[in-house]
């Protein structure tokens, strides 16, 4: 799974892909990326082998630090099967 993100501060938010844990027989644990502090956009990439076909929830969090802040998601979101 691919996304693109940024911040428009390095420090004030913080920016996540995640794939929540037990969706799915195989991926028991939460599995997440989070984006470096600096302010361009950043491709995040995560992978994991599920045992079982199915279905899971991609989610996308931003998350005050310390200060007025954004955090930008581009809705180009890649799956690779």
């Amino acid at each position: 799974i691919k996304a693109w993100m940024k911040k428009d501060h390095a420090t004030n938010v913080t920016g996540r892909l995640v794939v929540k844990g037990g969706q799915i027989a195989g991926v028991p644990r939460d599995i997440s990326v989070a984006l470096q502090n600096n302010t361009d956009w950043q491709q995040l990439s995560l992978s994991f082998i599920p045992t079982q076909t199915g279905v899971i929830e991609v989610s996308v969090y931003a998350e005050y630090v310390s200060g007025a802040s954004n955090a930008y998601f581009d809705q180009g979101l890649t799956v690779s099967i």
